[in-house]
């Protein structure tokens, strides 16, 4: 009998210019106004485990911690998505694990690495790949909720990783706040960098989208339906 796979609930938070640029090939953006910050945090607060990809770790080096708002304990995990195991070793997540605990999902890594990373307190756990050479978001979801207890995830980024899990339905919430600018796409890292549609039915619209001002800029939430795994 096959082990039935669970999840937590996954909620998409990101921040964007008018024509969704998400950050450049020279860094992040701060996109975010001061109300935005203070929602930001605390919907860490409100999660179990904060959810970004190698790429963020290296290009912007983010903590991770809760700020802006008064934490509940304990402290939401610090979970990477880092398929061969680049993460530098003197990155913010890596530092203060006893009370900021980080888990790393990779396909690979040397025992060198494992060692080192382990002693600092890493959570350390193998998942396989998919086809298309991307960790298995099913099976990191299911681990995180069986094992970890990880009943809410917020998902920040980057740019992959949030397509991913839009393709692969794995997202129950999408909240982006929109800043009141225009980046530019050329150097320009967009909000979904997958293929484009050629046509848009109407089953691509989505259905369930509330939108509201927030500061000078203006925030959209999208709900994908009630989450079955819980």
């Amino acid at each position: 009998m096959i082990e039935e796979l669970l999840r937590p609930k996954v909620v998409i938070n990101v921040a964007c210019s008018l024509d969704g640029i998400i950050a450049t090939n020279k860094g992040p953006l701060d996109l975010s106004n001061e109300e935005d910050w203070s929602r930001v945090h605390t919907l860490r607060n409100n999660s179990d485990a904060i959810l970004v990809g190698i790429n963020t770790i290296i290009n912007d080096n983010p903590g991770l911690k809760v700020k802006h708002v008064k934490l509940t304990p304990p402290h939401p995990y610090r979970v990477i998505l880092d398929s061969c195991a680049r993460i530098p070793l003197d990155a913010k997540v890596l530092q203060e694990q006893a009370t900021f605990p980080t888990i790393l999902f990779t396909s690979e890594i040397t025992k060198s690495k494992s060692l080192v990373l382990k002693e600092k307190g890493v959570s350390i756990e193998i998942v396989n790949k998919t086809e298309k050479g991307f960790l298995d978001l099913g099976m990191i979801l299911d681990i995180l909720y069986k094992k970890y207890n990880i009943k809410k995830l917020m998902v920040e980024g980057g740019g992959k990783v949030v397509a991913s899990f839009i393709t692969y339905k794995l997202v129950d919430e999408l909240i982006i706040f929109y800043a009141p600018t225009f980046v530019g796409s050329i150097d320009g890292i967009p909000l979904f960098p997958v293929k484009a549609k050629e046509t848009i039915s109407a089953h691509d619209r989505i259905q369930n989208l509330d939108c509201k001002k927030m500061g000078d800029g203006f925030l959209i939430k999208i709900q994908y339906g009630e989450n079955k795994c819980q």
